[in-house]
């Protein structure tokens, strides 16, 4: 370790080395490459002790380190908190949220202007070291541009010696935070008064900037000729006003809006009267007892309208606004639709995927006019930002909770002051809570809202039985504070506008991600004093858990890798965070490695919301982006597109020849995720021209890396016979894809339309695959994944080769090559094998060991040894396990420390012999980014 040190100090404070690299290193944090938050919840993760000094805290800010905190009070691990009462800035509330924290004393400093922005982490041999500009709120930790120095010192350092007198004088000058301190503060408290900023008064509600696009692509749509249009809408992004927009620019004579509740109805008129500066009896209810339909604006129940239609011309209205239109499918909807003639249909929803057969897009024409995703509405800060957090559910005599747990033990006395616990300790924005409770069966629900109730949380059951007066009622109760919390049960995921909650809870399994993300939606809207969201989803022994890291992702992801990062090191733009404390990561971590993603059944459920989006049987490129399905498991699991397509809709597809599916299969599972775009767009350029002389060849890679090696290579892969292993030869029929004639590349035969048009469509996907991960002007994209067939094609080697055959390392004498791939856990290791350790030392230092029996006089072992001084290029690829799959991350290039690299010996299980090995210290040109490195090493 004061190896390492001296060396991280003398680079950082004297003499900035080449290709140096270390965690010890000072580093400057400005929250752009990597924030204060997770810098300050790495080093926690390892913490002995820690002191924080920050004159400023806030809710949202300490929420973010709650976890954290909370692993390190299992582990019995203690700290402190210095802060102050310095201009008002620290409210109250933020005072009793520390005191929650059972394994932090909280010290205030009361007098002088206390201004510290200090975080002082003590590890086993080391201490970590904070100082700048960030406070511990929220933006300072995430988003704010702060400038924060990191520092390492070793125990016996000056500067740690220092640093730690100063924080022993601020405790001196400190009292201790109590609840009797906390009650005077809080009743002298006065809030810091506000800049005022003067506005010129405005009426006008304006479109925002997603909405301006929506209203675009609605327009555009009329004026193609459509009578009904989708807009699809993620939660709480304004549908309803996006629709009166429309309306306003449409200008029609009269209008009818749909909804299935007396609420969503009262709402939306609310919203038009906002938009449209009308007389009051220009919009009108139709539902229950309120007959109101002789208006310009009529706002319909579907209930009552379904009951009185036939008292409304077919033609009355000539725009119909379509509310939660997934809801569609019931014949009261398709009633209506038959019956009424409107020059124009607006369907609204945010869940047009259904897994109920019905297909919206067909309803509406397949007019997809606009999306917004989740994603897009936070980006635009058109939500609150929501800080989810994975917490451990209760334990049955060390059971974890799971799918099939009898009832008394969901409604369990342990497990409501469980629930009551956790809650209270991750909180909530705002005075009042106002809590939204998701369970799975009602029983549970309604002994919950009892157990609840009487420990002084007034909380209501609802579900699909409670009528439409009771849950407007209870609602109500919510919002003005009388109740805590409503526990809801198949209800509440959509149609329902509670903009007041600021806590959900969920205490079920997440069966699906639109479910899981229509319950997270229920809090999203903004309201007065909402900073945030905290969302708490209490995470048993559940088979489906693998779908929470699923559901913060883009598209469908099921590359476990991507997964298990996700709740390592989760990542989510804006002010957003995502959680997980250590017993639940755990729980969610076994189910991504138990789940199997190619299942049948889920895949033709998923192929079945495609086909309705289009209205037929999409392309693979569309299937690409859709982001709705992973074409890399399709291809993986039916080697060619037309092979899936017949599975899933079990129609015969069209007869292809022999030599054809040969090719097909040949560039989908070779060149369409093979990272290297070259083979592909000549492929391309040939299916449309015909043939390309070389200069033409040359002029298609224009804007992709490329040389004669590269040209050579290339011509190697798509003659095929002379490249690939007998294996593959047999597989893609030992025939070339494209020969050289002379200075002409020409396909081996002429394809007719169906063949080029399913030739050009993975083609297509491929090259957007490719170009998603590589930007082309390199042979390796840093920190993306590659398998050890794509290494050996981007290094331009005169043939493949069976993994088996290249193992840990190969030298390609040819090409000067020698590249190394690394699997951190060997989980499964052959009893014959030797017993590595590859540990990152550093994230730009890792030992790597030879094949046993090997020496540094060894030919390939002292070739990489001397690698630098014979200019062979070592590129370094390193994955998890094995469990991710076949692709590695690359690192980089890397050098051999020739001091640190030696001979040793380690023992081969099998015979119990100590054998010959070469431990090389590999270090890398550029360190791994700290959330890649931290994932890789946990």
């Amino acid at each position: 370790m004061q190896e390492d040190l001296t060396a991280s100090l003398a680079h950082g404070m004297v003499r900035a080395q080449a290709n140096y690299q270390s965690p010890l290193t000072p580093t400057l944090i400005t929250n752009t490459d990597l924030n204060l938050g997770d810098c300050l919840n790495n080093e926690l993760a390892t913490a002995k002790t820690f002191i924080f000094a920050v004159a400023f805290i806030t809710e949202g800010g300490l929420l973010m380190l709650k976890t954290k905190l909370a692993d390190l009070a299992l582990q019995g691990i203690k700290g402190k908190i210095i802060t102050s009462t310095y201009l008002g800035f620290n409210q109250p509330k933020m005072f009793a949220e520390l005191l929650k924290l059972t394994n932090v004393d909280v010290e205030i400093v009361t007098e002088g202007a206390f201004h510290t922005k200090a975080y002082y982490i003590e590890h086993a041999d080391y201490h970590t070291i904070f100082v700048g500009s960030g406070n511990l709120t929220a933006t300072a930790l995430k988003t704010n541009l702060e400038w924060t120095v990191k520092l390492n010192s070793l125990t016996d350092g000056a500067f740690t010696h220092q640093f730690q007198e100063a924080l022993a004088q601020l405790s001196v000058q400190a009292i201790p935070l109590t609840p009797a301190w906390l009650a005077s503060y809080e009743a002298q408290y006065q809030a810091p008064t506000q800049a005022i900023t003067t506005v010129s008064p405005s009426s006008v509600i304006m479109p925002n900037q997603m909405q301006v696009a929506a209203l675009k692509a609605l327009q555009a749509h009329r004026e193609a000729g459509a009578k009904r249009s989708l807009v699809v809408s993620a939660t709480g992004t304004g549908k309803t006003y996006l629709a009166a927009f429309d309306i306003q620019q449409v200008q029609p004579k009269r209008v009818l809006f749909i909804a299935h509740r007396e609420q969503l109805l009262k709402q939306a008129k609310a919203t038009f009267q906002k938009i449209f500066t009308a007389k009051q009896d220009t919009f009108g209810i139709y539902s229950g007892s309120q007959h109101n339909g002789t208006t310009r604006f009529v706002f319909a129940s579907i209930q009552t309208l379904t009951k009185h239609y036939t008292e409304f011309d077919p033609t009355a209205f000539d725009y119909i606004v379509i509310d939660e239109t997934h809801r569609a499918k019931a014949p009261s909807y398709q009633l209506l639709f038959a019956y009424f003639k409107s020059a124009f249909m607006l369907g609204i929803t945010a869940t047009p995927e259904r897994t109920d057969g019905f297909n919206v897009y067909e309803l509406f024409d397949y007019n997809l006019a606009y999306e917004i995703s989740l994603a897009d509405a936070l980006a635009a800060d058109m939500l609150v930002p929501f800080n989810y957090i994975g917490v451990a559910d209760y334990q049955v005599d060390d059971e974890v909770i799971t799918d099939v747990t009898a009832l008394k033990y969901l409604i369990a006395d342990e497990r409501v002051e469980h629930l009551i616990a956790k809650t209270n300790y991750y909180g909530y924005a705002g005075q009042q809570l106002h809590g939204l409770i998701f369970v799975s069966r009602i029983e549970e629900g309604e002994i919950l809202a009892e157990k609840l109730t009487a420990r002084g949380l007034p909380s209501q059951f609802l579900s699909a039985q409670s009528s439409s007066v009771v849950r407007e009622k209870a609602v109500t109760a919510l919002e003005q504070g009388t109740l805590k919390y409503l526990i809801a049960v198949d209800i509440f995921n959509e149609g329902i506008d509670i903009p007041a909650v600021n806590q959900i809870v969920m205490m079920r399994s997440t069966q699906s991600k639109i479910i899981f993300l229509q319950q997270l939606g229920r809090g999203l809207r903004k309201f007065a004093n909402k900073e945030y969201l905290t969302v708490i989803d209490f995470i048993g022994n559940y088979q489906n858990n693998y779908l929470i890291p699923q559901a913060f992702g883009n598209g469908t992801v099921t590359d476990k890798d991507r997964l298990r990062m996700q709740v390592m090191q989760p990542q989510i733009s804006g002010l957003s965070t995502i959680n997980f404390e250590a017993i639940a990561a755990q729980q969610i971590l076994q189910a991504v490695t138990a789940v199997k993603f190619d299942r049948i059944a889920e895949l033709k459920q998923q192929f079945q919301m495609l086909c309705n989006r289009f209205g037929r049987v999409p392309t693979l490129v569309e299937v690409y982006q859709s982001q709705q399905m992973d074409v890399r498991l399709i291809l993986n699991k039916f080697k060619i597109y037309p092979a899936f397509v017949s599975k899933m809709t079990g129609e015969i597809g069209p007869t292809l020849a022999a030599d054809f599916t040969a090719w097909l299969q040949f560039v989908s599972q070779e060149l369409a995720f093979g990272q290297r775009r070259h083979e592909l767009l000549i492929l391309e350029a040939l299916l449309k021209q015909g043939s390309l002389t070389t200069m033409e060849v040359l002029t298609v890679l224009d804007n992709e890396y490329h040389d004669q090696a590269t040209l050579a290579s290339m011509l190697k892969v798509l003659g095929i016979k002379d490249y690939f292993t007998a294996i593959d030869r047999r597989k893609y029929g030992n025939i070339g894809l494209v020969n050289l004639v002379g200075d002409t590349w020409e396909l081996a035969r002429k394809f007719d339309d169906l063949e080029q048009k399913m030739l050009l469509d993975v083609i297509e996907a491929g090259l957007l695959i490719i170009s998603a991960s590589n930007d082309g002007q390199n042979q390796f994209t840093l920190y993306q994944k590659y398998r050890r067939k794509d290494v050996v094609r981007l290094l331009n080697w005169a043939s493949d080769l069976p993994s088996i055959d290249i193992g840990g390392y190969k030298y390609d004498v040819a090409t000067q090559t020698l590249p190394i791939f690394i699997t951190l856990e060997k989980n499964g290791q052959a009893a014959t094998a030797m017993t590595y350790d590859n540990s990152f030392r550093s994230p730009n230092r890792i030992p790597f060991y030879s094949k046993a029996n090997r020496t540094l006089n060894s030919p390939i072992e002292a070739a990489l040894f001397d690698a630098d001084k014979r200019d062979i290029f070592v590129p370094l690829f390193v994955k998890k396990s094995d469990d991710e799959g076949a692709a590695f991350y690359y690192l980089g290039p890397v050098t051999v420390d020739q001091v640190a690299t030696q001979t040793t010996e380690l023992l081969n299980q099998r015979t119990q012999k100590m054998q010959p090995v070469v431990r090389f210290e590999l270090v890398l040109n550029t360190d791994v980014p700290i959330h890649l490195w931290e994932y890789l090493v946990q």
